[in-house]
């Protein structure tokens, strides 16, 4: 699949920076990271995701709270992460956790 790919098979592909929270054998949550080929003192927040009736229990956060212990303990000086600016709850955890914005990037589309 698609996704399989860009996970997978990505040179950015980091298996030991993938991070899930389990409530018994089900999957509830993850976090990735992902390498950075151009800087490798950088690693990004590939996704980070609670199934829906586990939210608000602070799995995400801990999951990024693992996320980033992962990355100092490898030496690595920035962490990077995306969401989308209609995502409250993980604008949140990012700017709790001290992640800084920076400039924004702007998608245009045109329906044809």
């Amino acid at each position: 699949s698609t996704y399989d790919n860009w996970v997978f098979d990505s040179p950015h592909y980091l298996p030991e920076g993938n991070f899930v929270a389990l409530d018994g054998d089900r999957y509830v949550g993850m976090s990735t990271l992902r390498l950075s080929l151009a800087d490798p003192s950088e690693l990004y927040v590939g996704f980070t995701g609670v199934r829906r009736g586990y939210r608000g229990k602070g799995i995400a956060m801990a999951l990024k709270l693992l996320a980033i212990e992962f990355a100092r303990s490898r030496g690595v000086k920035t962490l990077k992460t995306w969401n989308a600016s209609i995502n409250r709850p993980m604008l949140r955890i990012n700017e709790a956790l001290g992640f800084v914005k920076q400039p924004v990037w702007v998608a245009y589309m045109k329906a044809l």
